[in-house]
């Protein structure tokens, strides 16, 4: 794991321990603490947000509440899925031949995606490519 995944994977354990998944300490694995640097989320997510400082603001994502009117004892649940967006995608190896260039370079890229990752503090987190 590189130092940015090892900051990422810090920062989304603190907020996995202060979430509903946090209920079910079975299904968290305990990582090798001499390989994670201890990260705040808040700071990692500040960092990354100057470093799009130049790029447009980020679409603000409304959330449906699938709860009705039955109570319950249970948290709220939040489940993201994200699209990493396939390199292919601008380069006309598909449909998607109108994807900017600057879209496609990972080193904001991956910015952009952290900084959703740390912003919606979901319980679930589904990436695809």
């Amino acid at each position: 794991m590189g130092k940015g995944t090892r900051r990422l994977y810090s920062a989304l354990a603190k907020t996995l321990n202060s979430s509903a998944a946090s209920q079910h300490p079975e299904y968290l694995v305990s990582p090798d603490p001499e390989h994670l640097e201890p990260t705040d989320p808040k700071e990692l997510l500040e960092e990354w947000r100057a470093v799009l400082h130049t790029q447009p603001p980020r679409f603000q994502r409304e959330f449906v509440d699938l709860r009705t009117d039955c109570p319950s004892s249970h948290p709220p649940l939040r489940v993201m899925q994200w699209n990493t967006l396939s390199q292919a995608l601008g380069e006309g190896k598909d449909n998607f031949v109108q994807c900017p260039v600057e879209a496609l370079k990972w080193e904001e890229r991956k910015c952009l995606i952290l900084e959703e990752i740390l912003a919606y503090q979901q319980g679930i987190l589904c990436l695809q490519e």
